[in-house]
C-alpha cells in the first residue's frame, strides 16, 4: 500500500506501507520501520476500519518520518564507518584472522590450513578448490569451510589467550563453547558455561580480551551493575571504547555470508565420496 501524506505534495514523499491484519494485537497498532528499503510495517488489529488507519496514519506522519530519516542517517553513518575486519570471503579473496587480512589460496586440500609466509612473505589461508561444482555452491561450501577453520582458531585464541585472562581474574568457566550468535559477542549462563561468538577470531585480541572479561565477570555478578562494570575495568581499563568500538563494528556487519549446517556439510562430503568411489 502506498499512502502520502496530505501536508506533502512532492512524490519522493510517498510512504510505502506493508499492512498487516492481526488477531493477536487486540486494540493496538503496531509499528514497525523496515531498515533496508524505508518500507514501514504497520499490524493492525482484524478487520481494522480504513478511516481509522488512515486517521492513525495522519497523527503519527511526522513520527514516521522522523524516525525513517534517523535510521537511514545511522545506516549512512555505519557504511560509512565500517569496519574492515570481516568473517566473510571478500572481492579480493581475502578473510581476517586476529585483525590480519589473510589471502586465500586454493589448493587440492580436503582442509582449510594457515601456511606461515616465507622468506618474508604474509601468510596465506589454504583452503580447497572445489573446481568441480558450480561457482556459487562452490563458494558457499568455501565459507562453510573458513568458518569452520575460524571457530577452531577461536578455541586456539581461547587456549593460549583466554585461560591466561581466566588465572588472571582468578575466574573458570565450567565450559567454554564457540557459538554461531549474531546478536551478542558472548554470553555467560547461570551454570557458569561461557560461549563467544566465532567472528571474534577475525578481531584483533584486544576485543577478545574485553569480551571473555565481559563474560567471566558474569560468573560473579550476572548483572551490569556498578560491581561488576568495576571488576571489567579492573582487568580492562579501557573497556569503554573497546565496548564502544565494537559496537560500531557490528557483529551482523561481519558476520559471514550463507554457509552450510554441520549436518548439510556432512551430508555433502558423504555424497561426494560416494561419487568418487563410483568413478573409480
Amino acid at each position: 500500500m502506498k499512502w502520502s501524506s496530505p501536508s506533502l505534495e512532492r512524490s519522493d514523499d510517498e510512504l510505502i506501507l506493508d499492512i498487516i491484519e492481526s488477531a493477536n494485537y487486540g486494540d493496538y497498532v503496531r509499528l514497525r520501520l523496515s531498515l533496508k528499503d524505508g518500507r514501514v510495517k504497520l499490524t493492525v488489529p482484524w478487520k481494522t476500519k480504513s478511516e481509522e488507519l488512515l486517521g492513525f496514519l495522519r497523527r503519527t506522519c511526522g513520527w514516521i518520518r522522523k524516525n525513517l530519516a534517523r535510521q537511514r542517517q545511522k545506516n549512512a553513518q555505519r557504511l560509512q564507518a565500517s569496519t574492515p575486519y570481516s568473517a566473510k570471503i571478500d572481492s579480493e579473496g581475502c578473510v581476517y584472522l586476529q585483525g590480519k587480512k589473510l589471502a586465500l589460496k586454493p589448493t587440492q586440500l580436503r582442509a582449510v590450513q594457515l601456511q606461515s609466509g616465507l622468506d618474508g612473505e604474509e601468510p596465506v589461508l589454504l583452503v580447497p578448490e572445489f573446481s568441480d561444482m558450480p561457482p556459487t555452491f562452490s563458494r558457499k561450501l568455501q565459507a562453510t569451510m573458513v568458518s569452520r577453520f575460524l571457530k577452531r582458531q577461536l578455541c586456539e585464541i581461547y587456549s593460549e589467550r583466554g585461560l591466561k585472562i581466566c588465572s588472571a581474574m582468578r575466574l573458570f568457566p565450567r565450559q567454554f563453547l564457540v557459538s554461531n550468535a549474531l546478536t551478542s559477542w558472548g554470553s555467560c549462563n547461570a551454570k557458569g558455561v561461557v560461549r563467544l561468538s566465532w567472528p571474534l577470531a577475525c578481531l584483533p585480541a584486544k576485543y577478545f580480551d574485553y569480551v571473555l572479561v565481559h563474560e567471566l565477570a558474569h560468573l560473579v555478578h550476572m548483572n551490569h551493575s556498578a560491581a561488576f562494570w568495576s571488576l571489567v575495568e579492573r582487568f580492562c581499563p579501557d573497556y569503554r571504547q573497546t565496548r564502544k568500538e565494537l559496537r560500531e563494528i557490528g557483529l551482523k556487519s561481519i558476520f559471514a555470508e550463507e554457509i552450510f549446517s554441520d549436518s548439510e556439510l556432512q551430508d555433502i562430503f558423504r555424497h561426494s565420496k560416494r561419487l568418487r568411489l563410483q568413478a573409480a
